[in-house]
């Protein structure tokens, strides 16, 4: 096994060295191109595998390879057309057909949309409803700039159904409701899954959800208890989240943390009050008031009296007393 450059440099020469004309070394260049492929010396190994190829030009395998190097410089078309090539010679490679998919969705080129779906379709044949396809699907739904929100509503409607636990889908369909200003269909569909507890460890999901939860708190809908619960709920989630993400060195920022608490902190003393129903009596009033109530009322307003007032009502009852003592005759 060869681990740095200059071993495989020693191995080539070893190679040259043996090799008893240019036809004989050129038909080793491939497994040369495969050795700095492996240890990432892309430009090296494309030298090697474009010579191979130019003796050797029905080789599938080399095909991918020169693409697989042109994928990793960052050159997707040059990619595209080497795994187009060696799919033609070798028809028996479902995972390159899914890369060729991933490919037109990043090169994105609207002219080619009729050869995206025959890729699309042959996809489909070994791999049905992988994400790779949909991707692409949707790609070519929306490839025009202009998106018919049934058709893609439809499209995810059916991958969910096919895969309803894969949360990608949902929070596209959150966001296709929103960018569309379907917030009370979006905030419906996001209380009913998250009843569910599907996602309950996807911080993309939480945020998702606020920013749905937030759309309906601006919008004219009515919001009620339930509303402000499942609010106070989410964000009390996306804050644990936010902060368990921190501390295990994942990608959130202290400032991503902050944010979600500081949204928890605006959301809970304010919105929950509005919903308590008020006290249906008032202490200057009996109206409503049980009879235990009255009863506590009058305690309290004895209690409350100033003490000179309640001397003086015992002094009065002392002095009468004492006068219909002396006023008796016998």
């Amino acid at each position: 096994m060869f681990r740095t450059k200059e071993d495989v440099d020693r191995h080539v020469q070893e190679i040259s060295r043996k090799s008893r004309n240019d036809k004989e070394r050129y038909m080793r260049y491939y497994q040369v191109a495969k050795l700095y492929y492996n240890i990432k010396e892309w430009e090296i190994a494309r030298r090697y595998v474009s010579n191979y190829l130019s003796v050797h030009e029905g080789s599938a395998e080399a095909h991918k390879l020169l693409g697989q190097v042109y994928d990793r410089q960052g050159q997707k078309k040059q990619a595209l057309e080497q795994f187009k090539c060696s799919l033609e010679l070798n028809a028996k490679q479902a995972d390159l057909v899914l890369r060729v998919c991933e490919l037109l969705v990043e090169v994105d080129d609207p002219t080619n949309a009729d050869r995206a779906r025959y890729w699309c379709e042959r996809a489909e044949v070994t791999h049905p409803h992988h994400p790779v396809v949909f991707k692409l699907k949707e790609h070519l739904l929306t490839a025009s700039g202009k998106q018919d929100l049934t058709d893609l509503e439809g499209l995810i409607a059916a991958e969910i159904v096919h895969r309803p636990t894969d949360v990608s889908l949902r929070i596209r369909l959150l966001k296709l409701y929103l960018d569309n200003n379907k917030v009370e269909d979006a905030y419906n569909h996001a209380s009913e899954i998250e009843g569910r507890y599907l996602f309950k460890d996807e911080s993309g999901w939480y945020t998702c959800l606020v920013q749905v939860c937030q759309a309906y708190e601006s919008s004219n809908g009515s919001k009620d208890l339930k509303f402000y619960l499942m609010y106070v709920s989410v964000l009390e989630r996306a804050v644990a989240l936010c902060l368990q993400e921190h501390t295990t060195f994942a990608c959130r920022s202290v400032s991503d943390s902050v944010q979600a608490l500081f949204r928890y902190g605006r959301i809970m003393p304010k919105e929950p009050r509005k919903h308590v129903k008020p006290v249906s009596y008032r202490l200057g009033s009996d109206s409503g008031a049980s009879e235990g109530e009255k009863k506590g009322k009058k305690v309290r307003q004895e209690l409350g009296k100033p003490r000179g007032e309640k001397k003086r009502k015992e002094l009065e009852e002392t002095s009468a007393g004492s006068s219909s003592d002396s006023d008796d005759p016998g």
